[in-house]
C-alpha cells in the first residue's frame, strides 16, 4: 500500500472494504442457497466469480493477504468448469464463504484462514476428468466486467471529489476513487493488460485522489470507458488533455506526472476526452443506495432529540406567558411559530428515522443455511419458505432480531417437524415445511414462524408445570389455553425428556422473549392445524419515546409505553401470593405485581395501608406484570438520554427533560421488572 496514505484514510478504506465485501458475500450466500433448488447455473457462476474477484482485488490493495488468498482459492474453484453442482462441492463453497466472511468481519484482528479448508479447496482445484460442456467466462470478459463496474463507481465519485485547491478540502469521493483505481489495477494485472497498468500507474502513485483533481479523474474515466467496448489496447494519447483556461487546473500528461512536471504536447480534443457535462453526471441519480456511516445517522438522531426537547420547552414557556396575561396577539403569534417549528421537527424526525431502516432480507439470508444444517443434524427433510424480505425496520432492531429468529427456526426443525417415517405414518408428506413471513402492520413489523409439525399439547404443558412446581394446581386450573402456552417462556421450563444440541421446546424461549421485549416487541404462540406458529411483533422504528408520567414514593417517573399493555386499579383483596410474590389473576393469566417505589427504595411493600393500587400492566419477557404506582398522570413524548454507567440501574438507565425543565428518570418496565423478579421474593 502507498506509504503516504494516512492512518485515518487507511481505516476509512478498510471500513469501506468490509462493507463492500459483506455485500458481495451476502449475494454469494444467496446464490449458493438457490443452487439447492436449481443448481449453480452459468449466470450464478459468473456472479460468484465476480464477487470473489472484487474481494480479492480490494484485499490485495489493502495488503490483506489471508483474505486475498482465500478469495482467490474460491474464485478458482468457481471458475473450474467441472459442471458439478453436487452437494459436497456446494458445501465446500459455503464453508469457504463462511470462513471468508469471518476473516472480513474481524479484519482488525487478522488471522490465517483454516489450513484444512485451504487444503480442501486445493484438492477441489484438480482438472476435470472430462471436458466441460460449458465454457466459463474468459479472462478478457471478466476484466471488461470489472472495468464497467469500476467506471460506474468513478462516475458516482466525481461529483463528490474536490478539485485542486478547493477550500472545502478532501471530500468523501476521494476514497471511492482510490478504491476503484486499486480494483482496476488488480484486474489489469490479472488480465495482463500492461497498457491499462501504465494508464493507472501515475494516479495510484500520487497517493490521493485530490492530487489528481476532478478534471483529471474525468479524463481518466473517459479513457477507461473506451476499454469497455472491446479488448483493444488503450490509446494513451487519448488521455492527453486539452488546454485549460485556469492555470491551477492545468492537466498534465500521465507520462510527465512523475517527471519534471512539465506538460506534454497538447492534442485536439476528441469525443472521448471531453469532460462530462452536468447531464452526464446526473446519471448517478439512478444509484439506489448511498453508504452512510451509522455514527452519522446516530448523530442526526441526537440532534433531532435536542430539537424535540426545545419544542417542549417552548410550549411550556408559551403556557407561562399566557398565564401571565400578556397580549393575546403576541401569544397567538408565538403559538403559530411553535406549531411551525413542531411540524418541521416532526418532518425531520421522520426523515432521520427512515435513514435507519434496513430490509429484513439481511436477516433472512442466514436462515436457509441454519435450516439446512439443523435438518441434516436431525435426519429430517425440511423445506424453508421465506416471504416479506423487503419489509423494513430499524437497523438496531434487525440486528438484535437475528438470534431470536435463528433459535425459533432451529426449534421448529428440531422439535416441531417430525422425522420422515413419522410423517408418513401420519399421512403427511415426508418433507416438512417451515414458513417465515414478515409484513408491516401500522407501526409494527409482524414476523410469523410457522411449521406443519406435530404441534403442542397445552394440557401436557399444564401437567408438566404442576409436576415441576412452576405453578400450583389451583392456579393452573384457572389458566386459559393461551396462558398455559405462556408457561413455555418460563426460564428453564421444558416438556422435553432431553435437550438436543440444536434446541429444546421451551428451553431458551425465555431468552427469545426477553430479547424481543427489550426491543419493545412481544412474542406469542399460536396453535395452528397442523403445527405451531410463533408470532413476533416489533416496532418499525426506534427514536423518541412515548411515556406516561407516574408518581411513586413521592417522586415523578416517566414509564416508557413500549412494553405497556393497559392500566388497572386493583382492590387489595384481589392480591394473592404466587410462588412467594404478590400477584393477581387477570383475564385468565397470572399477573405478578412489582412496586416501583419498593424497587427503587422509596416505599413500603405492596398493600401496606392502601385499599387500591394503580397498576401499569406491562409485557416482560412475554409475561404480563403489574407495576404498582401511587398515581398515573399524562402521556407525552420525550427523548431518553443515557445516564453514566455508574449511575444506571437495570431499567433505570436513562433520563429525560420535561417541558417544564424537570429532569425525570425513564423507567423501562421490561428491564426493571426482570431485575426485580430475578431477586429472591420477600417473605410474607
Amino acid at each position: 500500500m502507498d506509504p503516504r496514505e494516512t492512518p485515518a484514510l487507511r481505516q476509512q478504506l478498510l471500513d469501506e472494504l468490509v462493507t463492500e465485501a459483506i455485500e458481495h458475500l451476502d449475494a454469494a450466500d444467496a446464490l449458493l442457497d438457490a443452487a439447492d433448488q436449481g443448481g449453480l447455473g452459468a449466470d450464478a457462476r459468473d456472479r460468484l466469480m465476480r464477487a470473489m474477484h472484487t474481494i480479492k482485488g480490494s484485499a490485495g490493495y489493502m495488503e490483506l493477504t489471508d483474505i486475498l488468498g482465500l478469495a482467490h482459492a474460491l474464485e478458482t474453484i468457481v471458475r473450474q468448469p467441472t459442471g458439478d453442482d453436487a452437494p459436497p462441492r456446494l458445501d465446500l463453497l459455503r464453508a469457504g464463504t463462511a470462513e471468508l466472511r469471518d476473516l472480513v468481519e474481524h479484519v482488525d484482528a487478522p488471522r490465517s484462514a483454516s489450513a484444512e479448508l485451504l487444503a480442501a479447496l486445493g484438492r477441489a482445484d484438480a482438472p476435470p476428468a472430462e471436458p466441460a460442456m460449458r465454457r466459463g467466462p474468459s479472462v478478457a470478459e471478466i476484466f471488461l466486467d470489472v472495468v464497467r463496474q469500476q467506471c460506474h463507481a468513478l462516475r458516482i465519485a466525481l461529483p463528490r471529489l474536490a478539485g485542486p485547491g478547493d477550500p472545502a478540502g478532501p471530500s468523501d469521493g476521494a476514497p471511492m476513487v482510490l478504491r476503484a483505481l486499486a480494483s482496476l489495477r488488480s484486474a489489469a494485472s490479472y488480465a495482463g493488460r500492461d497498457d491499462v497498468l501504465l494508464l493507472l500507474d501515475t494516479p495510484l502513485n500520487n497517493g490521493t485522489a485530490e492530487a489528481m483533481g476532478a478534471e483529471r479523474v474525468a479524463r481518466l474515466l473517459d479513457a477507461l470507458t473506451s476499454v469497455v467496448g472491446g479488448v483493444a489496447p488503450v490509446d494513451l494519447a487519448a488521455f492527453t488533455p486539452e488546454p485549460s483556461a485556469r492555470a491551477d487546473h492545468t492537466v498534465e500528461m500521465v507520462s510527465a506526472a512523475d517527471g519534471d512536471g512539465q506538460p506534454g504536447t497538447n492534442a485536439a480534443p476528441t469525443p472521448s476526452t471531453r469532460l462530462p457535462t452536468s447531464t452526464d453526471l446526473s446519471s448517478v441519480e439512478a444509484v439506489a443506495t448511498l453508504r452512510v456511516p451509522f455514527a452519522r445517522v446516530d448523530a442526526l438522531m441526537g440532534q433531532v432529540g435536542e430539537l424535540l426537547t426545545i419544542r417542549g420547552q417552548l410550549d411550556h414557556f408559551l403556557g407561562q406567558v399566557e398565564g401571565a396575561g400578556c397580549a393575546r396577539s403576541l401569544i397567538r403569534q408565538g403559538r403559530l411559530l411553535a406549531g411551525s417549528l413542531g411540524r418541521s421537527v416532526d418532518d425531520l424526525q421522520n426523515t432521520s428515522r427512515e435513514l435507519r431502516l434496513v430490509r429484513l432480507e439481511t436477516v433472512f439470508r442466514r436462515l436457509p443455511r441454519i435450516c439446512r444444517d439443523a435438518a441434516a443434524h436431525t435426519s429430517k427433510q425440511v423445506r424453508l419458505e421465506l416471504h416479506g424480505g423487503d419489509t423494513e425496520l430499524d437497523k438496531t432492531v434487525a440486528e438484535a432480531l437475528a438470534d431470536p429468529l435463528l433459535h425459533l427456526l432451529r426449534n421448529a426443525v428440531d422439535h416441531g417437524i417430525e422425522r420422515p417415517h413419522e410423517r408418513r405414518a401420519g399421512g403427511k408428506p415426508e418433507t416438512g415445511v417451515v414458513v417465515v413471513t414478515a409484513r408491516q402492520e401500522a407501526a409494527e413489523v409482524v414476523i410469523d414462524v410457522r411449521d406443519d409439525g406435530r404441534g403442542i399439547d397445552p394440557w401436557r404443558i399444564r401437567a408438566r408445570a404442576v409436576e415441576a412446581d412452576v405453578i400450583d394446581a389451583a392456579t393452573a386450573a384457572e389458566l386459559s389455553p393461551d396462558g398455559i402456552l405462556d408457561l413455555l417462556f418460563r426460564p428453564g421450563f421444558s416438556t422435553a425428556a432431553s435437550v438436543t444440541g440444536i434446541s429444546g421446546r421451551g428451553v431458551g424461549l425465555d431468552v427469545v422473549r426477553a430479547n424481543v421485549s427489550q426491543l419493545g416487541g412481544k412474542v406469542v404462540i399460536r396453535q395452528v392445524s397442523p403445527g405451531t406458529a410463533f408470532e413476533l411483533r416489533l416496532p418499525v422504528r426506534l427514536a423518541a419515546t412515548d411515556v406516561v408520567l407516574v408518581q411513586a414514593g413521592g417522586q415523578t417517573f416517566a414509564v416508557a409505553l413500549d412494553d405497556v399493555r393497559e392500566t388497572l386499579t386493583v382492590a387489595s383483596d384481589r392480591v394473592r401470593r404466587v410462588a412467594g410474590r404478590p400477584a393477581i389473576v387477570h383475564q385468565g393469566r397470572i399477573v405478578p405485581i412489582v412496586s416501583l417505589a419498593e424497587v427503587v427504595g422509596l416505599g413500603a411493600n405492596i398493600g401496606t395501608g392502601v385499599d387500591e393500587r394503580a397498576l401499569i400492566v406491562a409485557a416482560v419477557a412475554g409475561q404480563l406484570v403489574g407495576l404498582a404506582v401511587d398515581k398515573i398522570g399524562r402521556h407525552q413524548q420525550v427523548v431518553a438520554k443515557p445516564l453514566a454507567s455508574y449511575l444506571a440501574w437495570p431499567g433505570l438507565s436513562d433520563a429525560a427533560v420535561l417541558g417544564d425543565g424537570r429532569v425525570v428518570l425513564v423507567v423501562w418496565p421490561a428491564r426493571l421488572i426482570a431485575s426485580a423478579l430475578a431477586a429472591p421474593p420477600a417473605t410474607a
